[in-house]
């Protein structure tokens, strides 16, 4: 006879595919939910509505148009720039006030042209007259006058600060800028550029010696011996009534400090690994420079 097991009848039951391995109330999307948020675009505003967004105004040279611009002077100097040149080119329009008038009111736009055709004659004639004719100096009274509306100073007072500031500040950020791992020397050098030709001529001499000895110690030394050989190379062949300034040029210091990396990288053999070291630090990234190494 056989034994009959007691206890509960068996129940054959079906497992349901898990939605979330999470527990609900985490605070956190269930994972494999098809509805999950997608990342923003850089620049966007994913939490408003496309017809509630803030508007931002596209960077147009030829155009200058303030409304919503996050950096106005920096509009306005190259609207200037791009103004000036557009008039030296076409030097029939500076002849007649009427036309040179029209032209600038043409390329504006927004609040920027509200604001010029407020401008009654006497305006319009006391900026044409002091400027007489001469397109800097016309140009220059009309970035003024937009100066003192939209960003509440005179451009040459704007001129004057951002030089003083801007050098003194450029200065000190070249001083404390470091670099530690060559894998790294590419940030260093858009880094130290930005600001290097902030300086005026006589600081650049010695910025680019700056340059090269806060490279790592395994490689400044290197760097300034080819620097110094270089050098004297030039004075050698170059005539001396060219007044050509090598030991100020930034990107002779770069050229031979990438030059040396891939001659480092030749030597150890590390081409083919992409996060290598030579044998002692400072760490380089061979990868960088295969396209300047010899195959």
């Amino acid at each position: 006879m056989q034994g009959i097991e007691i206890g509960r009848p068996k129940v054959e039951t079906t497992e349901l595919p898990s939605v979330s391995q999470n527990p609900i109330g985490d605070g956190k999307r269930p994972i494999g939910d098809n509805n999950r948020r997608p990342i923003p675009e850089e620049d966007s505003d994913p939490n408003f509505s496309v017809h509630f967004a803030p508007k931002r105004s596209n960077h147009n040279i030829t155009i200058l148009d303030l409304d919503c611009t996050l950096d106005p002077k920096k509009f306005i100097d190259d609207w200037k720039s791009n103004i000036m040149i557009a008039l030296i080119i076409n030097k029939e329009i500076i002849r007649s006030e009427t036309n040179s008038w029209n032209y600038v009111l043409a390329s504006t736009r927004g609040n920027v042209r509200a604001f010029l055709e407020t401008f009654d004659f006497t305006v319009k004639n006391e900026i044409w007259r002091d400027s007489t004719a001469n397109i800097p100096s016309f140009i220059k009274k009309i970035v003024d006058q937009i100066y003192k509306q939209f960003i509440r100073q005179t451009y040459e007072a704007f001129k004057s600060e951002r030089t003083t500031i801007t050098i003194t500040d450029a200065l000190n950020h070249l001083e404390k800028i470091a670099i530690c791992n060559m894998c790294y020397f590419k940030n260093y050098c858009r880094e130290f550029s930005k600001y290097f030709y902030i300086c005026p001529k006589i600081y650049w001499k010695d910025l680019t010696e700056k340059f090269i000895r806060k490279l790592p110690e395994r490689f400044n030394h290197d760097v300034l011996e080819m620097f110094d050989q270089a050098i004297k190379k030039h004075n050698k062949s170059t005539d001396p009534r060219i007044n050509v300034m090598v030991d100020t040029s930034l990107g002779l210091a770069i050229t031979l400090t990438r030059d040396l990396l891939a001659d480092k990288c030749k030597e150890s053999h590390l081409v083919k690994s992409s996060r290598s070291t030579i044998a002692k630090n400072p760490r380089i990234c061979c990868d960088k420079y295969k396209s300047r190494i010899p195959s």
